[in-house]
């Protein structure tokens, strides 16, 4: 739902990618240098669930022009162009929200990859300070949901049931607060547990298996995009004393899968005005700083263990179902597990407060937080015997 200040805003924004367009046919038609002046986030460091950590946060000014004798330079330029010609004629239209995957398969001969269509997109929106939604494009809906829920988003109803199967997560926005978000508490009732999948096959399986158990599934299907992450924070947020497991492989992508919904932040909850010790020396005004929030910081690793208090086989009676088999890990998933470990344990950060040098691995920060040095074992076990061991229906 748009409301009038959005339309205002979307109106202006039309205005002025129609403008821009203008300005870029006039200079092709008159053969003069034409300068696009762009900006885009650099990765900082933010505040999120306590600690410091890694998001895009720094603006910095990106200059594309056309034409030059750096071909990549042309190619960056008609990327820009068309994507803006690609938002304005759908806003122009009215033909509702495009998501980014429908304007990548528009042209996939220039974008080539999702993942450019993805940050230019981004960089458009930071450019004019507005969120994609405001631009009439949405995220692609990736990742499932299964269970029964029933809410309210910004006034429209959304009802998901058991009765309907697995269902894509519902479209919001991905700049969306608490207040945006009503969950009816007649007559639902509160899940016993929220289960996070790594893979959509024990996803669907599992949906089978746990129909009326009262728990709610998610997956987002490999790593999750940002609406996956998004709609999990609220729901966590809404249901705060219901256990959260993730449930993924014994392997070095399932392990950053689990990072990825536990540890990277996700939305900005809150502006926050502090005071520290090198800020007061220069000055008595506090500094603002953006606080975030992660998926679900209580999440639990509920996912496979290499060498676990589990059973080697799982049987119906006499008859053998499935054995638990071992896989050799390749010099890449080393690398990629070296580099994992290093982010979890040994990077050293300095403390905004004191001024100190600190570790800035979970286990040694937060003594509340078990949970890391359950992801740590699994990684550190899997590089020492090079081995790794992925989930299976039947377990």
């Amino acid at each position: 739902q748009c409301n009038s200040a959005d339309r205002d805003c979307k109106s202006y924004i039309a205005k002025q990618l129609s403008k821009v367009l203008q300005l870029v046919e006039n200079g092709i038609i008159q053969g003069v240098p034409i300068i696009l002046t762009l900006k885009i986030r650099e990765r900082g460091k933010v505040f999120c669930d306590g600690r410091f950590r890694k998001a895009a946060l720094k603006l910095r000014k990106l200059s594309v022009q056309f034409p030059s004798f750096d071909k990549n330079e042309n190619l960056r330029f008609t990327r820009y162009v068309r994507l803006m010609e690609i938002i304005w004629s759908n806003m122009m239209c009215g033909h509702g929200d495009i998501t980014k995957r429908q304007i990548f398969y528009t042209d996939v001969a220039l974008f080539r990859k999702q993942r450019i269509v993805d940050e230019y997109i981004d960089i458009i929106a930071e450019c004019f300070g507005v969120s994609i939604h405001i631009l009439s494009v949405v995220a692609a809906q990736k990742g499932l949901i299964f269970g029964n829920i029933e809410l309210s988003y910004k006034g429209t109803p959304i009802f998901i049931k058991e009765d309907q199967g697995p269902c894509l997560i519902p479209q919001i926005s991905l700049n969306s607060e608490y207040s945006d978000f009503t969950f009816n508490n007649v007559g639902v009732e509160v899940p016993k547990e929220i289960m996070v999948i790594e893979k959509e096959a024990i996803f669907k399986s599992l949906c089978v298996t746990l129909r009326g158990k009262g728990v709610i599934l998610i997956t987002g299907k490999g790593f999750p995009d940002r609406l996956t992450r998004i709609f999990l924070h609220f729901l966590c947020h809404h249901f705060e004393t219901t256990p959260v497991r993730a449930y993924v492989d014994s392997d070095v992508y399932g392990i950053m899968i689990f990072n990825q919904f536990k540890y990277v932040p996700t939305i900005c909850k809150k502006r926050k005005m502090i005071k520290t010790e090198m800020h007061q020396k220069e000055t008595k005004e506090p500094t603002e700083r953006e606080e975030y929030k992660s998926s679900c910081s209580r999440l639990l690793y509920g996912g496979v263990r290499l060498f676990g208090n589990q059973v080697d086989r799982i049987k119906d009676g006499d008859k053998q179902v499935v054995a638990f088999h071992y896989l050799q890990i390749s010099e890449r998933n080393m690398v990629s597990m070296q580099r994992l470990l290093g982010r979890m344990i040994n990077k050293r950060e300095r403390d905004e407060q004191t001024g100190e040098t600190r570790l800035n691995g979970t286990a040694f920060q937060n003594n509340k937080d078990f949970e890391i040095t359950k992801v740590i074992r699994e990684v550190q076990l899997g590089m020492f015997f090079m081995l790794k061991r992925e989930m299976q229906e039947a377990e």
